[in-house]
């Protein structure tokens, strides 16, 4: 799925951290790699989603001119 990439990314960091001498960010990278795993396999039992638009318009409320 295109999310897995998010988990490749989080190990080579877990990685850099424990090579690094870098423990509390290595736990860290752990835990989140966990929940990365979960909301990852969830999303592929999950029905698919409705498409969402990929351009939002700002409206911008101008001062009115006196």
């Amino acid at each position: 799925m295109e999310k897995d990439w998010m988990l490749d990314v989080l190990l080579d960091l877990k990685t850099f951290a424990e090579r690094n001498d870098l423990p509390a960010s290595a736990l860290q990278l752990d835990q989140t790699i966990a929940v990365v795993t979960r909301e990852v396999e969830d999303a592929k039992e999950a029905p698919p989603a409705m498409v969402a638009p990929t351009h939002l318009c700002l409206v911008v409320n101008q001062p009115r001119k006196s």
